[in-house]
């Protein structure tokens, strides 16, 4: 499916629960998605878990279509691009 192809997703809370699920199911509709949480190291399981489970629907060229940004929204300075 690509019927969000060329878009653009980005999810606060997407190390875990909805805002994971939510990413899954973007990813699966073609959007470029970007995951961002405060724990590091929970985006970057969260991330292995996105990609093994929608490379096997979808096959190559996922990677590039998932990033992970270390971040709290709570802090500004943080949410600077």
């Amino acid at each position: 499916m690509t019927r969000l192809q060329d878009r653009v997703v980005v999810i606060t809370g997407g190390g875990s629960g909805v805002g994971k699920a939510s990413a899954g199911l973007f990813l699966k509709h073609g959007a470029k998605v970007v995951i961002a949480g405060r724990d590091a190291s929970k985006l970057s399981k969260a991330k292995e878990e996105l990609l093994a489970d929608v490379s096997s629907s979808q096959g190559t060229g996922i990677t590039d279509r998932l990033r992970c940004v270390p971040t709290d929204v709570t802090k500004p300075q943080d949410c600077q691009y």
